[in-house]
């Protein structure tokens, strides 16, 4: 599926919901949307 452009990668990192998920359609779209902009301090450069 199209998650969206290289600017909404962000909801696809380690720590997002979406992350491993292994669904369907429904379900990815779901944690895509539920993903949070905010990184860990680790995540940050």
């Amino acid at each position: 599926m199209d998650a969206g452009g290289i600017d909404d990668s962000w909801r696809q990192q380690p720590g997002a919901p979406v992350y491993g998920l292994r669904a369907g359609v429904e379900e990815v779209t779901k944690a895509l949307a539920e993903a949070a902009q905010d990184r860990p301090e680790e995540f940050r450069a």
